[in-house]
């Protein structure tokens, strides 16, 4: 495969969705404002960037789950609307065909898993691992269920004190098994080093800076990223001005983090993690088509090309190939295969392409981590909820486990209207 770039952390879908529907309206296939749309990701050669489904809606887990589907459907239509040029990520077979046909590629990622609770992380878990999310930063700024943000508070301003909670250990722990990248970008001391103590698998750091350099609640001490070496995980620098240094903050205030962590830790341990449409960019480096600079600035410092090329996107290629090994991601062939629709009487209904077998069978449904048994109807070819749901308006991930084997099968996102 070619030499990559890749971009750890953006919040570009939070722009792509209306605020008070949620549904898309901003198609970034064509020019924008933005930081990111297509022609800018091709004009910076990016071929993957990480697309955050971000939510801070700590005491409302019902509205943080409809959120986060609400910014996976707008990269859903972005991947309809544009698939000759565009692809979300589903495993490494199918990124070598999309990038050897030069598409750019979206990987869904969680910024801040405030959408889960005591009663549906086991299964919501694996439903985001299945629908193909590659990383998760279980906390935003804000404490949940599962740890301690970088405030050490929730959202209403209550203190919390410790790192992981019990259930947050269970949950790294799944994360582990499910191959899904823990974050840390986003967490306190106590918690990223609870995190470290439990997970057995590289760590990463999407959009983080050197503390070192500067002093900022948001960086990484030396010892923490030291710590992500030793997992064999990755650094991604970023690109925040005011992480960086102050507003004055341009290129060479980036690549002084980037040349500080490759120095401590090893340049193959370091990445990108932008963090652009959600913070303000260096001088000279305004959205993603200026990325070649780094490049640049990197070859002007001494950096050899097998240096340059690790950094700017083949140690997180590494990743991406280590956790594919784990991960169970429904195919886009495999969703075509199945059609959701809710009948008058609340029931969900999954129509089933005829080529699949359903007599003697058993399934049951899973909506946001709830599952209820499903009725067959081999003759209609669907499946049907035995559970009546509300009409609520609001997006949903819906997957369909087969019971005899224990294994998810079909997931979507889906809207009760």
């Amino acid at each position: 495969m070619k030499s990559v770039v890749v971009d750890t952390h953006n919040d570009t879908l939070m722009k792509l969705v209306n605020e008070a529907t949620l549904e898309p309206e901003i198609d970034i296939a064509f020019e924008t404002n933005f930081h990111i749309d297509l022609p800018k990701m091709r004009q910076g050669n990016v071929d993957i960037a990480y697309f955050a489904a971000f939510s801070e809606d700590g005491s409302d887990s019902k509205l943080a789950q409809h959120r986060i589907c609400a910014s996976f459907n707008a990269l859903s239509q972005l991947e309809m609307h544009s698939f000759d040029s565009f692809e979300i990520y589903r495993g490494r077979k199918q990124l070598e065909k999309a990038l050897l046909s030069d598409k750019r590629v979206g990987v869904r990622t969680i910024e801040g898993a405030y959408s889960l609770t005591e009663d549906n992380y086991q299964y919501l878990t694996r439903q985001y691992a299945h629908l193909g999310v590659q990383a998760i930063a279980p906390v935003w700024n804000y404490s949940n269920a599962i740890g301690e943000g970088t405030l050490e508070a929730y959202q209403d301003g209550t203190k919390t004190q410790g790192g992981l909670t019990p259930m947050g250990y269970e949950f790294i722990k799944e994360m582990d098994k499910l191959g899904i990248m823990i974050d840390v970008s986003h967490m306190n001391e106590k918690t990223f080093w609870d995190v470290v103590s439990t997970s057995n698998e590289p760590i990463i750091a999407s959009h983080s800076g050197a503390y070192s350099i500067k002093n900022h609640i948001r960086n990484l001490k030396d010892d923490q990223l030291i710590a992500i070496q030793r997992s064999g995980g990755v650094v991604n620098v970023v690109f925040c001005r005011y992480f960086l240094g102050d507003e004055n903050g341009n290129l060479e205030t980036l690549l002084d983090h980037i040349e500080y962590i490759s120095n401590l830790i090893g340049y193959e341990y370091v990445g990108l993690g932008s963090d652009f449409d959600g913070a303000t960019m260096p001088i000279g480096l305004e959205d993603i088509s200026k990325v070649p600079l780094i490049r640049e600035g990197l070859e002007k410092r001494g950096f050899k090309n097998e240096m340059i090329e690790a950094i700017m996107g083949n140690n997180n290629l590494r990743l991406l190939r280590h956790f594919d090994q784990k991960m169970n991601v429904c195919q886009l062939v495999e969703q075509q295969c199945y059609s959701i629709m809710q009948e008058q009487t609340s029931q969900i209904v999954i129509r089933v392409d005829k080529s699949i077998e359903l007599n003697q069978r058993h399934f049951c449904i899973i909506v946001d981590g709830d599952p209820s048994q499903a009725i067959i109807h081999g003759e209609e070819a669907c499946i049907r909820s035995e559970k009546r749901y509300e009409n609520d308006d609001r997006y949903h991930l819906l997957s369909i486990l087969d019971l005899d084997s224990d294994t998810l099968i079909f997931s979507d996102v889906f809207r009760f209207k």
